[in-house]
């Protein structure tokens, strides 16, 4: 066996504070109730449209950010990664999150094939720094293109 001679390191985890990749399904016509009966993945957030929320807003008067009752006004189902996997690798969060979705393709199928539905995949990056890299395996985004009609990435870093 030959002798390493150079351990080459790529820059994704490198300064990489948090991961995470969001799966999301909106619109204002999706039924939780019957996408909860064709998954079998529990979202980590979600909401029916006209639900009850509280927003924020600044008085224009005053100038103060005044807590204010709002409307949703769609639904939505969200999944999102970074609470069950905690390697720093953008890689290891697609496989997971591919791997929880294998059996849920005809469903997804479905949804993907109406106008009415957005659906998305949004990888998330928290770094130390403004120099962002991803690393991934091709196969891996031909699965994901399968569950999702576009990808999103949001890199954000410390302020």
């Amino acid at each position: 066996m030959g002798k390493v001679l150079q351990n080459i390191e790529f820059n994704e985890t490198k300064n990489t504070k948090e991961i995470s990749i969001v799966y999301t399904i909106r619109s204002t016509t999706l039924d939780l109730i019957l996408l909860k009966t064709n998954t079998k993945v529990m979202p980590t957030k979600y909401w029916s449209k006209g639900d009850k929320y509280v927003g924020k807003q600044r008085n224009p008067k005053s100038g103060i950010i005044e807590e204010i009752i709002r409307i949703r006004q769609n639904s939505c189902w969200e999944y999102e990664t970074r609470f069950n996997v905690t390697s720093n690798k953008m890689k290891d969060h697609m496989v997971y999150l591919l791997d929880i979705f294998i059996d849920e393709p005809e469903y997804i199928y479905e949804l993907m094939n109406r106008d009415d539905v957005d659906i998305d995949i949004t990888f998330l990056k928290k770094t130390s720094d403004d120099i962002v890299d991803y690393e991934f395996d091709s196969n891996l985004f031909k699965k994901a293109l399968k569950l999702s009609k576009k990808f999103i990435f949001i890199n954000y870093t410390d302020c």
